[in-house]
């Protein structure tokens, strides 16, 4: 007796097992979201759920966890599956964007692009419908419809005069180095020459020789021109006892006084401490 007992708990056990796994009597049988297929004796998916994705429309997919049809990545079934800035082709499932708005530059027209940010079409760096649309540094040409660089103001070296270059920070021509802009991109001895923009010597200065006479030179130190040794611009750069030549600009003795004795007459000689003929 006791072995029969056994025998019909096991059939019993069986036969249930069997109900839950492929075959089922009612909705007891079956998944929360299923129901019992009383003809075929099969769990089916309830109304609104799914098993899997070909229980869902071509677009759908089935949630493994909800078993519901949820809107494949990229495909909509109504506009409210799309970004605000979109709407639903019902031909094709995806959305695509609303009139004034774009999804990628195909959508755009001309020197425009697409804003990722926005999306809408804008002008493609470089080019503007107005001065908005360039950079601080620059306007636009409204003709053209490009951006260029205010006066002064640069985006590359070409945009500047050959004599200087491009600062990329702050988008200004400043002066090369050797050449100038205004004066005090010179030294303090030296002036801005405003054709050739080199650095030049200010009235009185001098840096090379050749801008001073004959009878100078350019003092490296001071650059000032400098009269040479055995040479005079005035009376001060002689002796007491001589006098400088406006036509030599030489130091000659002055009248009555003596350098040597050849500047005495026949039988003096030339006191060389007061420079008088004795």
């Amino acid at each position: 007796m006791k072995n029969v007992v056994i025998v019909l708990a096991i059939v019993g056990l069986f036969l249930i097992l069997a109900g839950c796994v492929g075959g089922c009597e009612s909705d007891a049988n079956c998944k929360e979201w299923q129901t019992c297929n009383l003809e075929k004796k099969i769990c089916e998916a309830k109304p609104g759920y799914c098993d899997n994705s070909m229980d869902c429309n071509e677009w759908e997919t089935c949630d493994t966890k909800t078993h519901k049809c949820v809107v494949r990545k990229g495909m909509c079934g109504r506009d409210g599956d799309c970004e605000t800035w979109q709407l639903c082709d019902t031909a094709t499932h995806l959305c695509k964007a609303k009139a004034g708005y774009c999804m990628n530059d195909n959508d755009c027209a001309g020197v425009e692009v697409c804003d990722g940010e926005s999306h809408r079409c804008k002008p493609a760096p470089g080019y503007c419908y107005n001065n908005y649309d360039c950079n601080s540094w620059e306007y636009c040409n409204i003709e053209e419809k490009r951006c260029y660089p205010i006066y002064g103001r640069c985006n590359s070296g070409t945009d500047c005069e050959a004599w200087q270059y491009c600062d990329n920070k702050t988008k200004y021509c400043y002066a090369k180095e050797g050449y100038c802009d205004i004066d005090t991109d010179c030294e303090k001895w030296q002036r801005c020459n405003e054709n050739t923009h080199l650095c030049v010597p200010l009235m009185g200065y001098c840096d090379s020789d050749s801008q001073c006479s004959a009878w100078e030179f350019c003092d490296p130190a001071k650059h000032v021109c400098t009269v040479k040794r055995g040479y005079c611009n005035t009376d001060q750069d002689c002796e007491e006892w001589q006098t400088c030549s406006a036509s030599t600009h030489t130091c000659r003795v002055k009248l009555g006084r003596c350098g040597s004795d050849k500047d005495c007459g026949t039988g003096e000689y030339c006191d060389e401490r007061t420079h008088t003929c004795h």
